[in-house]
């Protein structure tokens, strides 16, 4: 599974969770969640926490630096020119890789009652 920002705050994270489990392979370890994101993003945290928690292990992270000010703006696409919205554009990211870890055969809501997942749901 790939994706890339797709959290823009806290509540949408155990949906983002379930749908990963629902679709990320349960046969075996192979499968893997490729994760990126803007760091500093609410939510993010939760996420990642959220992951662990339920199960998944984290195989890397694979930090993204962007060079804050190496760029021009003959580079940057017209639509994040501008100091208002530079920050759009020039951010760092982070790619989170996760796999599941060897005993995850039961779904989320089972494991973890009580946990972040239930008490934000």
């Amino acid at each position: 599974i790939m994706a890339s920002d797709v959290i823009y705050g806290i509540s949408k994270v155990p949906s983002l969770v379930r749908t990963i489990d629902h679709y990320l392979t349960k046969s075996d370890n192979n499968g893997r969640v490729f994760f990126a994101t803007r760091d500093g993003r609410k939510g993010v945290q939760e996420f990642l926490q959220l992951m662990v928690e339920s199960g998944f292990v984290k195989v890397e992270d694979i930090p993204c630096v962007n060079g804050r000010g190496e760029r021009n703006n003959d580079i940057i696409p017209q639509p994040f020119q501008g100091e208002d919205r530079r920050f759009r554009w020039q951010g760092d990211h982070t790619i989170h890789i996760f796999k599941r870890g060897k005993n995850m055969d039961d779904e989320i809501s089972s494991q973890h009652s009580g946990s972040y997942y239930h008490s934000h749901n």
